[in-house]
Parts: C-alpha cells; sequence; structure tokens
C-alpha cells in the first residue's frame, strides 16, 4: 500500500517492485495532481508498468479520479473521501458552544466565533483571513489554530517563532483584538464545537480533512470556489458557501453562514456522516484489499462491482 502526495525514488522503486513481483497494489492519491505513474529514479519521464491489473487506486477527490480516468485507469479507481471517526464529532447546542467557546478563546456568547485549523503552510492561507475579518462587524472574532512548520519541513510556511507575524497584521487591520492565534496540538472536536462558522481558503488542496470534519460537527463551511475538490461538498445555502478569494465576497459569505440555525446544523451533520464515516469506508476498503489480495496476476479489479456485492 503506497500513500502517494508527490514524486520520490522510493515510490517509484516500490511500485516497480509489486509489478515485477507480481504482489497486490493500492495507490492512495492525496494532493492536487498527484498521479500513480511516478518519474524513473533521475529521469524526468514515467516509468511504464501496468496499474489496470492486480491493483487499486485510492483517489481522495472526483478531480482526483478524473485524473486517473485520463490516465486509462477507470474501474480500479475507488474515489473516496478521506474518512472521519464521526463517532467524534457532534451538533452542539448553545450551552455546549458557549463551553467550547470559553477554553479555545475570550469570545463572548453574543459573538460570532470564526474558527480555522491546519497546519500554517503558506498555501493555506491564513492571512487572508485576517483581511476578511476587517471587513466583518466588530461581533465577529477568529480563531486560527494548527501545527508550525519545523525545521524538517520543506514547504513555504511559518515556524512558531514567525507566527506572530500574523498578529502584527491583525494589529496593522485594526482588528488585533478580535483575533486569537494559537499553534501546536489542537483539540479539533473542542474547536469545531466552539466554532459558529468553520473557514478553509486553502489552495492546491487534494481534499481537506478538517473541512469533513466540521461538516460532520455541523458547522457550516465557507471554502475556496477555486478548489474543485471543495465543491463536491460544499452546497451553497445547504452547508455553507464557496467564495473565490476575494476578502468583501468573503465576508458576506461568512455572514450569511453564520445564521444557520440548528436545526440546519444537524441537516449538515447528518448528511456528511453518511457519506464520511470511518465505520463505513473502513469495511469499504477491508472487503476492496480482500478481493485484491485473491487476484492473480493479469486480473483486473472492478471497484464498484466489488462495492455494491
Amino acid at each position: 500500500m503506497i500513500h502517494t502526495f508527490g514524486y520520490s525514488p522510493a515510490t517509484a522503486a516500490a511500485i516497480r517492485w509489486s509489478r515485477d513481483h507480481d504482489i497486490p497494489l493500492v495507490i492512495e492519491l492525496v494532493n492536487t495532481g498527484a498521479t500513480p505513474y511516478q518519474y524513473l529514479p533521475g529521469l524526468k519521464r514515467f516509468s511504464p508498468y501496468d496499474l489496470a491489473h492486480q491493483s487499486v487506486i485510492v483517489a481522495i477527490s472526483r478531480d482526483l479520479g478524473d485524473l486517473c480516468q485520463g490516465l486509462g485507469l477507470n474501474e480500479n479507481v475507488w474515489t473516496r473521501p478521506n474518512p472521519v471517526d464521526t463517532r467524534k464529532f457532534e451538533v452542539s447546542n448553545n450551552s455546549d458552544r458557549l463551553t467550547a467557546r470559553q477554553k479555545i478563546s475570550t469570545a463572548s456568547e453574543n459573538d460570532i466565533l470564526v474558527v480555522y485549523v491546519t497546519k500554517y503552510l503558506n498555501r493555506k492561507k491564513h492571512s487572508f483571513l485576517l483581511e476578511v475579518l476587517a471587513k466583518l462587524p466588530a461581533r465577529f472574532k477568529l480563531v486560527l489554530a494548527g501545527p508550525a512548520l519545523e525545521d524538517r519541513d520543506l514547504v513555504p510556511g511559518l515556524k512558531a517563532d514567525q507566527i506572530p507575524m500574523l498578529k502584527q497584521r491583525a494589529n496593522a487591520l485594526g482588528i488585533g483584538d478580535r483575533v486569537e492565534i494559537t499553534h501546536g496540538f489542537i483539540d479539533m472536536v473542542e474547536y469545531l464545537a466552539a466554532a459558529d462558522v468553520f473557514c478553509f481558503p486553502a489552495q492546491d488542496e487534494g481534499m481537506g480533512t478538517p473541512l469533513l470534519e466540521a461538516l460532520s460537527s455541523g458547522t457550516p463551511v465557507v471554502a475556496n470556489a477555486d478548489e474543485p475538490s471543495f465543491g463536491e461538498w460544499i452546497i451553497d445555502g445547504e452547508n455553507g458557501y464557496l467564495a473565490p478569494l476575494n476578502a468583501e465576497q468573503w465576508a458576506s459569505a461568512v455572514q450569511a453562514a453564520a445564521e444557520f440555525g440548528e436545526t440546519q446544523r444537524k441537516q449538515i451533520s447528518q448528511s456528511a456522516k453518511a457519506r464520511i464515516s470511518s465505520d463505513v469506508i473502513d469495511k469499504q476498503y477491508l472487503r476492496l484489499m480482500n478481493t485484491l489480495a485473491e487476484t492473480a496476476p493479469g486480473q483486473a479489479v472492478d471497484v464498484e462491482q466489488v462495492l455494491s456485492s
């Protein structure tokens, strides 16, 4: 089983080994633009190996599934979301929301709390939400949280000693007293229980698990309209809103999402849990792996047939 989020000689070697030795293979595609075909080490060309037989390709978004179809992979591609332990995420009532809010912020019962939890990568667009908050009424408060980058991270983003720059930017915008920023381990259940609205302005995202966790908790989501995978989940007016990365449009969307009542939040949660529950997806995964383990060299797996049987 290979979890693919970029090019790697080790990944290419593992795939080649499975193909040369008739070992059943599962390849998971988890990032935008990820591909099951890897470059040969030291060469900028794809290795011509067979992925149509004795293998299953897992795509965590419809966009990645379409990419596989463009490569001639069809029957053995399973398009499914990241599984979520939905038993952890419930719709919080007003009392529970206030209790959770007091643990993570100074926002009052009458404030509207906007939450964004994700790693402090540049492509996650934390600073964009500061621009949005500056266009919202004073009762809207923002909490930013998530892991900081570490020395071994090679992608652009903020390390722990750089995160205060976000607070400096908030102060420059005149909203410093309405923004709380933290980093390190985050209890996602607690943050979502406290939130009125969850935002996800990230770019180049295969599929954001925090977005799915928010829906599971019944929290309306405002997400980047330019990310195809977000459009698979967010339906304007039903469970949140999609908007391009324009601060004024996002401010309007956040205000609209904040109006969702408890009944609508329960509907959001029920609809999401029916699709993303780890209990459901794990059973499907086990069924596929059992089938794959019994396939012979040259035999293909029909994902739809296996899961519908």
